[in-house]
C-alpha cells in the first residue's frame, strides 16, 4: 500500500524509494529554496535525543513520562520568536513530515528496526549537516543525554563549531566551543551541556512556582548525568597525567575568553573552575556524585 502525504493526500514523493534516493530528493529541493529551506533571523534552534537509556532510567526512577529534546526545541523556538528555526518546524521540516519520511522508510523495512534506523540515519545526517551549514547569530541546543550515537555529536557538533557565521553557542563564544572541539570533541560536548544547563538553571531560579520549568531542569540535569556515566563505561579512561594535561588545557582555554565567560550570567556562576565541573549544590544532592564530574573517558 502507498505511503500517503499528509497534507495533499497524494502518493508521497519517498513512496517505494531508497534512503539515498530520498536524501538526494531532499537536498535537491535544499538547493531550490536556497536559504528559505531553513529561513531565519540569527535564532537557531538544535536538537538531538536523549538516548534511550536516559529515557528508560527517568521513567524507572520517577515514574513519570520522559520528555523528548525535541520538544524542548519546540519550545525555545516558540519562546524566540517567528524569527527562529529549528529543523522540524522549518519549511524543510514540513516537508518531510508532509510526506511521512519515517512511515516510507518503516513501510520499506518492514519495521523499525536497525535498518530502518540507518536508513534515517542517512537521510538525516545529510540533511542536518546541510542545516548546521544555513546557521547564523545565536544558537541555543537541547541535546542533554544525546550519547555520541546521536546526530549530534556525530554529525552537527563538528559543522556548528565550524560555523564562522555562529556567534554563540547556548550564550557561550563559538570560537570557545571551537576551541574545546579542536581539543576533544567530547569537551566541546560537555561544554555545551553544562552551558544548556546554565541556561536551563536560570529559568528554573527566575521562575520557582513554575512546575514546568522546574521539571525541565531536573530532566535535562538527570539525562546528562546519565548520558555521563553511560559515556565513561564504553570508554577508555584516561591516566592521572592525561588528566591533568586535559585540566591545564581547560583552564587555558577559559583563561583566552575570560571576559566573555564572566559576563555570561548563567554559565558562570554555575561552572567551578577548581573542579572543572557545575557546582550546584542543591543537584549535587539529589544524585551525589554522579553529576557534572567531567569525563575522565572523552573520546577522541
Amino acid at each position: 500500500m502507498p505511503t500517503i502525504n499528509k497534507r495533499t493526500g497524494v502518493v508521497s514523493e519517498f513512496d517505494g524509494k531508497s534512503a539515498v534516493e530520498i536524501k538526494d530528493i531532499a537536498l535537491a529541493r535544499i538547493k531550490r529554496l536556497k536559504d528559505s529551506a531553513f529561513l531565519h533571523n540569527g535564532w537557531f534552534v538544535v536538537y538531538s535525543g536523549p538516548s534511550r537509556e536516559c529515557m528508560s532510567g527517568w521513567e524507572k526512577t520517577h515514574l513519570t513520562p520522559p520528555q523528548l529534546n525535541e520538544d524542548r526545541a519546540k519550545r525555545i523556538a516558540k519562546d524566540w520568536g517567528a524569527a527562529t528555526v529549528w529543523l522540524d518546524g522549518s519549511p524543510i521540516g514540513q516537508w518531510l513530515d508532509d510526506n511521512n519520511l519515517y512511515a516510507c522508510l518503516e513501510e520499506k523495512n518492514g519495521e523499525r528496526n536497525d535498518a530502518y534506523r540507518a536508513d534515517v540515519d542517512i537521510v538525516m545526517a545529510a540533511i542536518s549537516k546541510t542545516y548546521i551549514k544555513k546557521a547564523f547569530g545565536q544558537v541555543a541546543t537541547a541535546v542533554c543525554g544525546a550519547d555520541h550515537s546521536r546526530m549530534f555529536y556525530s554529525v552537527e557538533l563538528r559543522e556548528i563549531v565550524r560555523n564562522k557565521r555562529v556567534e554563540t553557542i547556548n550564550e557561550l563564544p563559538r570560537e570557545l566551543v571551537k576551541k574545546f572541539y579542536d581539543m576533544n570533541s567530547d569537551e566541546a560536548f560537555q561544554l555545551i551541556c553544562w552551558a544548556e544547563l546554565g541556561m536551563s538553571k536560570q529559568r528554573a531560579d527566575e521562575n520557582p512556582a513554575d512546575i514546568k520549568v522546574q521539571y525541565d531542569y531536573d530532566q535535562r540535569l538527570f539525562y546528562y548525568a546519565e548520558e555521563r556515566e553511560h559515556t565513561r563505561k564504553n570508554s577508555a579512561v584516561l591516566s592521572v597525567q592525561q588528566e591533568r594535561k586535559s585540566r591545564e588545557k581547560r583552564l587555558e582555554l577559559f583563561a583566552s575568553c575570560m571576559e566573555e565567560i564572566t559576563s555570561n550570567k548563567t554559565f558562570y556562576p554555575l561552572y567551578d573552575f577548581g573542579t572543572m565541573s557545575i557546582c550546584d549544590p542543591a543537584a549535587l544532592k539529589r544524585a551525589p556524585n554522579k553529576i557534572f564530574v567531567p569525563s575522565g573517558a572523552a573520546v577522541s
